[in-house]
């Protein structure tokens, strides 16, 4: 019956691990609409030395898009439904 319980928080965990893997993306240089003008920014070097897995590949993209925060208002959505389903049944156990 536990193990129910386990597979619902083994998949929340994945979906945060996943929703970390799309966050992980370093924005700077991206300037809204058009990059940056500086040419000595070496962002691959900034990337590594900030701890970033990856550079953003379009700078619109990078700093106007917002669909990383409901991703892990919808991860975060199911893990609570699910830590909710426990704590009834530990309470009614």
């Amino acid at each position: 019956h536990l193990l129910a319980y386990f597979e619902m928080l083994q998949r929340d965990a994945d979906r945060f691990s996943d929703c970390l893997k799309r966050t992980d993306v370093m924005p700077l240089g991206s300037g809204a609409l058009a990059g940056v003008a500086y040419k000595n920014i070496d962002r691959e070097f900034l990337a590594r030395e900030l701890g970033f897995g990856q550079l953003s590949q379009n700078s619109m993209d990078a700093v106007s898009d917002r669909d990383f925060v409901l991703e892990y208002e919808a991860a975060a959505s199911l893990c609570m439904m699910h830590l909710s389903r426990l704590a009834e049944e530990i309470i009614l156990w």
